[in-house]
């Protein structure tokens, strides 16, 4: 069964080319995952330094084993460029 997160991100004022340049880090890192099949950056187009973040996986044990090899250097430099911690859901992929 293939699942799916989302991240909803809202940038800090000034902060959205860090965070499109941390979640395009992330994404590259993901990629190179066990079970990662797929990430994907989302810039909503109607407010400004929106962002959603969508990565899916083979099962749950491959999303939690890759975020816990995720460089945290990636992580910080994301969480810097955040107004607010992140909202997340969790989906089912119905292929």
């Amino acid at each position: 069964m293939t699942i799916a997160r989302s991240y909803s991100l809202r940038a800090a004022t000034g902060k959205e080319a860090q965070l499109e340049e941390a979640l395009g880090a992330l994404a590259a890192s993901l990629s190179k995952a066990e079970g990662c099949k797929g990430a994907q950056i989302l810039r909503n187009l109607d407010q400004a330094g929106h962002y959603r973040f969508l990565e899916s996986w083979a099962g749950e044990a491959s999303r939690t084993a890759a975020g816990r090899g995720v460089d945290k250097a990636i992580m910080d430099k994301l969480m810097s460029a955040l107004s607010e911690p992140p909202g997340t859901e969790n989906f089912d992929v119905l292929d």
